[in-house]
């Protein structure tokens, strides 16, 4: 197996080619760029199979370097210092998605998977294009919570509750996600037809909504017994958008 690695910082390079040597006698060659043009005209003409990549860099972002590789086929294991690009890699048919400082756990882990998994066959190829060049909501979310990266269904979310700075998820199997992420920041990624902001700080599923109790804003009843309030001014555009569900 081949590897590549595109990080504008080196020792960043050095450590994953390091570990890479260090854990991986069988991935036998290890190409390493800083340079993300330069990046994208090496791999074009020799494409690993197993691209590690930075986000934030200088000229082209991690996105703009795939959307030059594309179709893709090769795998892609995404290492970088901010969680706020998650759904997004994942839009990208990333492999894993990995936090610097590396844990070396967690990239063992990842490798092993680029490892054991077949190679990319022509459906796959054309499935994962699809998903790269569509701008549909996704139906899952990367979410960095304290115990890591989960996925989730956005069907199974209930409803998400600002908490300052972070949110807190509601599933429908009464699990309970603390996510640092703000509610603003959810209600961009989540669909608006679904997904409606009753209040500054609620975002309710509108298929979890039960009842409406009248009131000067009034208040909904959710699936899981939860009562959550609807702001005056949200209450003409919910009680539209609720009909509509």
């Amino acid at each position: 197996m081949k590897a590549a690695i595109l990080d504008d910082e080196p020792h960043n390079g050095q450590l994953l080619a390091h570990l890479l040597g260090q854990f991986f006698p069988e991935i036998t060659e290890v190409q390493q760029f800083t340079d993300s043009v330069e990046a994208v005209e090496a791999l074009r003409t020799n494409p690993p199979d197993l691209l590690f990549l930075d986000i934030e860099m200088p000229q082209l972002n991690g996105f703009d370097v795939l959307n030059r590789l594309l179709p893709m086929r090769f795998r892609v294991i995404f290492v970088t210092a901010y969680d706020k690009y998650a759904v997004r890699a994942f839009r990208y048919s990333a492999l894993d998605y990995l936090l610097k400082p590396i844990d070396v756990e967690e990239f063992q882990k990842a490798v092993r998977k680029a490892l054991t998994q077949a190679p990319m066959q022509d459906t796959q190829l054309d499935m994962a294009r699809t998903i790269q060049l569509s701008d549909a909501v996704p139906d899952r979310l990367a979410i960095s919570s304290q115990d890591g990266l989960q996925m989730i269904d956005t069907n199974e979310i209930v409803h998400c509750e600002s908490e300052s700075n972070y949110t807190k998820i509601y599933l429908r199997n009464n699990q309970k996600i603390l996510v640092s992420r703000t509610l603003k920041d959810l209600e961009e990624l989540l669909d608006n037809e679904q997904f409606f902001r009753l209040h500054h700080s609620h975002l309710v599923n509108l298929r979890s909504v039960r009842r409406y109790l009248r009131g000067e804003g009034g208040e909904v009843v959710l699936e899981n017994g939860a009562n959550v309030p609807v702001a005056r001014s949200k209450k003409e555009e919910f009680l539209r958008r609720f009909a509509r569900i």
